[in-house]
């Protein structure tokens, strides 16, 4: 019987594992946050002249990705792309929060999406102004990446920006806005329906096993083949069921 019990206990266990592991897996999914999907125009950053978008969130998320818009003329050296904070004029400031370099081979030739994976995510809060700045020192005027904006305001929570020397100075334009998409992660927010339905599978076979074992415990009581007491019996299914329930209780009162 305690082998029983014992081997009963390691499977609670594993279950009570994947309970507390999966909603990680399960609840996020990457979505666009803010964008602005508007051009009509073309401006090429390269050598000590850097370009910005300036955003600002109205969710707090983790940043995964930006999407520009554009092309390459000829063959530039490697892209730039970065964000940074703001100042307090709206003005990108400080070193780089993140920042990713694209090969010039990833930039297409004709205009369509240029997009840049972070390899760090990092967390952006809501209602603050965060920059995305784009640069390629090493271009010049006939090696050099496109990105297409838009020359009437576009987007209402951020500026172009525009830096001459290689981002030393910063000068808005208040009236054109970048063709840009923001992407992340919003942190989970688990309601009783959404956070139960994904775990039926696992408490239908939790309570599957317990009352597997609750039967054949009560035929071999009855039979007398085996002498166990009656809190012996319960105690495997018991286990199992408050496992599982504690867990479920754990993830919807915590978000976990």
């Amino acid at each position: 019987m305690r082998k029983i019990e014992a081997r009963f206990l390691l499977i609670s266990l594993i279950m009570l594992g994947m309970l507390a592991i999966m909603p990680h897996v399960i609840a996020q999914t990457e979505e666009m946050f803010e964008f602005s999907h508007d051009e009509n125009s073309e401006i090429e950053p390269y050598s000590n002249t850097w370009h910005a978008q300036t955003f600002t969130p109205q969710t707090s998320h983790d940043l995964t990705k930006i999407i520009l818009h554009g092309k390459k003329y000829g063959n530039p050296t490697d892209f730039i792309v970065s964000i940074k904070e703001t100042n307090i004029d709206g003005l990108p400031t400080g070193d780089d929060l993140v920042s990713k370099s694209i090969l010039a081979s990833s930039i297409p030739t004709e205009f369509g999406e240029i997009t840049i994976v972070f390899d760090t995510q990092i967390s952006l809060t809501a209602g603050t102004k965060y920059a995305i700045v784009f640069r390629c020192p090493d271009g010049d005027g006939l090696n050099k990446p496109s990105i297409q904006f838009y020359d009437l305001s576009a987007y209402p929570r951020g500026d172009w920006a525009e830096s001459a020397d290689s981002g030393a100075t910063w000068t808005i334009d208040g009236v054109a806005d970048f063709w840009f998409e923001e992407w992340g992660y919003a942190p989970a927010t688990p309601s009783m329906g959404n956070t139960l339905f994904p775990f039926l599978p696992i408490l239908g076979l939790a309570l599957g096993i317990s009352f597997v074992t609750l039967f054949f415990m009560i035929i071999a009581y009855v039979s007398n083949k085996q002498l166990i007491i009656p809190y012996e019996m319960i105690f495997i299914p018991l286990f199992c069921v408050i496992s599982v329930c504690v867990s479920l209780l754990i993830i919807v009162i915590f978000g976990l």
